[in-house]
């Protein structure tokens, strides 16, 4: 079956080991299709929603099933706000713990991570808000898929995040992943003689004070402004001639 350029469908987990279907898919659009010379077909996708799937209508020639779309929202702003500044501490630590035990790998951070990171404050910038309650919302659901796309974690856990639509709640989940990768990661340094115990804190402490990982977002700016590209600008101090 052929959606086309432009057009909807829904993709949604299937376990061939458990013979089940997951009740919260991916609503993805077609963004371009290419014919192979071996008579196959490129797809380029693009996720664009969720849905939770009410009733099967039918399972031939494909599956289809009548779904309800939903979005995510806050119970908890200020939980949520700690929340994301701990998840986003926990990839950058990772990415360059990872850099120190697999240097061959190059690894870096997804570019939509940092693109939709939450600010990181620091002392001497005023930052002024442009955004509203519901585009703040999306930017934080964007970081929140964006940082679940690097995680190496099972198929059953992904699912997990997917439909959840409590963002804090979806956060927490991530948070725990994320820090057992972390003991894990730190497991490995100890072992390999990189750092002792005595110095795990002091190499976090470093590690996450040294932002160059983000600067590639925070460059572009216009007079004394900086843009995020999140929605948020951070005022520089200047004096006045």
């Amino acid at each position: 079956y052929e959606v086309g350029e432009g057009g909807l469908f829904g993709h949604i987990y299937y376990s061939q080991e458990n013979q089940k279907l997951a009740l919260v898919g991916t609503l993805a659009r077609v963004k371009r299709t290419e014919r192979l010379d071996d008579g196959g077909m490129y797809a380029l996708m693009e996720g664009v929603g969720r849905f939770y799937v009410r009733d099967i209508v039918s399972e031939k020639p494909y599956l289809r099933a009548g779904v309800q779309v939903f979005e995510d929202y806050v119970e908890d702003p200020e939980l949520l706000e700690k929340l994301e500044h701990r998840v986003l501490d926990e990839v950058r630590y990772s990415v360059k713990i990872m850099k120190l035990l697999y240097p061959q790998n190059n690894y870096t951070m997804n570019p939509a991570v940092v693109q939709f990171r939450p600010v990181v404050k620091n002392s001497g910038i005023r930052y002024v808000s442009t955004d509203d309650v519901g585009a703040e919302t999306v930017r934080r659901s964007s970081f929140s898929f964006a940082t679940m796309d690097m995680l190496k974690t099972d198929p059953v856990t992904k699912i997990l995040f997917l439909q959840e639509p409590v963002l804090e709640k979806r956060y927490a989940i991530m948070l725990k992943v994320l820090e057992e990768s972390t003991a894990f990661l730190e497991g490995e340094l100890r072992k390999r003689g990189i750092v002792t115990e005595s110095g795990l804190r002091d190499l976090k402490d470093t590690i996450l004070q040294d932002t160059s990982d983000l600067d590639a977002v925070s460059s572009a700016s216009v007079g004394g402004w900086v843009d995020n590209f999140a929605g948020d600008w951070q005022q520089h101090p200047t004096m006045m001639d």
